[in-house]
């Protein structure tokens, strides 16, 4: 029986297109369906659910995914970026060959738990681009899909045999995560589990403040430029690996910034323009020239 979604899809001239899509899907185990102005995920594609490894919906109108994600089990690469999705389900942690997950430039706000059960996860994008930037080009092949992700500069990737490989990813493999452009109010206690984070950026967000607790990332950079932070906790220098802290465009005052970043932290290169203190008068506070000989040191080791 033709579900309701299929109608659609023959409706607007592709009486073809799906079914041909599905047959070769059940083949290649690829499917691809961008630019076909979908709003839910079509039904039918649950009869090619257990073999499929490379699902592509993006550039589309879906505002959710459906919660019987977990009929996928072997599904690798999911790109669903480009549409109107403002969450996640959790059913997708039952996805765990799942390597790729794309969804830049829709709106999520929320990072599901559910993440920290893929522990294969390796590459996410959660990107929500601002309305003057430019679109992302169809992501076609996983050829096509590196040089496009290195293109924007959003996702740490590398290629190798054809494949996207391992740079960023979720749970236990994580190394990169750009989650920038978005509502975010704090910072998000489910990535302080992550061990191996080491590049974080959740820069124009709406964070107001870094707690205690973020002593606990495991992160060597740390990017929360362009939020509206007007208070650091001193505890974030007991950050073991963290070197690169970027604060510029926020709200600090000098009285609000920790000099223990500077005395007693790892924390060798620190960007603070656009805060309303002028960088210059960090010279006044302790431990500055602590900070000073670790940035000349580290500016040594580059040149």
């Amino acid at each position: 029986m033709v579900s309701e979604i299929t109608k659609r899809v023959i409706k607007m001239g592709n009486a073809n297109s799906l079914k041909h899509h599905l047959e070769n899907a059940q083949k290649t185990g690829v499917c691809a369906l961008p630019k076909r102005g979908l709003s839910e995920v079509p039904a039918d594609l649950l009869k090619v659910a257990a073999s499929l490894r490379t699902l592509d919906l993006s550039e589309n109108k879906l505002s959710s995914l459906p919660s019987s994600m977990q009929a996928f089990p072997q599904l690798k690469h999911l790109n669903c970026s480009q549409n109107k999705l403002t969450q996640l389900p959790d059913t997708l942690g039952a996805l765990t060959k799942l390597e790729t997950l794309l969804m830049s430039y829709n709106k999520i706000t929320k990072l599901p738990d559910m993440l920290s059960a893929l522990k294969n996860l390796k590459t996410v994008n959660l990107r929500y681009a601002r309305r003057h930037e430019p679109q992302l080009e169809r992501l076609g092949d996983i050829n096509n899909m590196v040089e496009q992700v290195n293109e924007f500069g959003d996702v740490l990737c590398d290629c190798k045999k054809g494949c996207l490989r391992v740079l960023a990813g979720g749970a236990a493999t994580l190394r990169s995560l750009c989650w920038r452009h978005n509502q975010l109010s704090e910072l998000p206690g489910c990535l302080l589990s992550l061990p191996q984070l080491d590049v974080l950026d959740l820069s124009s967000n709406l964070i107001t403040s870094v707690p205690a607790s973020a002593a606990a990332l495991r992160c060597s950079e740390l990017n929360l430029n362009d939020n509206q932070i007007n208070r650091v906790s001193a505890e974030l220098a007991d950050c073991e690996r963290l070197k690169i802290l970027r604060l510029e465009s926020n709200c600090l005052s000098l009285d609000e910034f920790p000099a223990r970043l500077l005395a007693d932290s790892h924390v060798s290169l620190l960007a603070l323009d656009g805060n309303v203190f002028e960088v210059k008068q960090l010279a006044e506070l302790d431990g500055y020239d602590k900070y000073m000989e670790r940035y000349t040191a580290t500016k040594k080791k580059m040149f």
